[in-house]
């Protein structure tokens, strides 16, 4: 029969927005602000800060 299964390899639709977030914000040097994709699910701010949030970080430990 039908049963529920827990996808651990995929993202789901808040992962995929952090990760576009951290690769837009890393491939091209730009901040949160800049992201204007129309992101409909809880917390976008939050996700968009937090991916920011990495980003710098990356760039302080790998010194780019």
């Amino acid at each position: 029969g039908n049963r529920l299964k827990v996808d651990r390899h995929h993202l789901g639709d808040p992962g995929e927005f952090m990760q576009g977030c951290v690769w837009y914000m890393f491939l091209f040097d730009a901040k949160a602000s800049d992201i204007k994709l129309d992101y409909k699910g809880p917390n976008a701010e939050l996700i968009k800060e937090c991916a920011e949030s990495a980003v710098a970080e990356s760039r302080r430990v790998f010194k780019k």
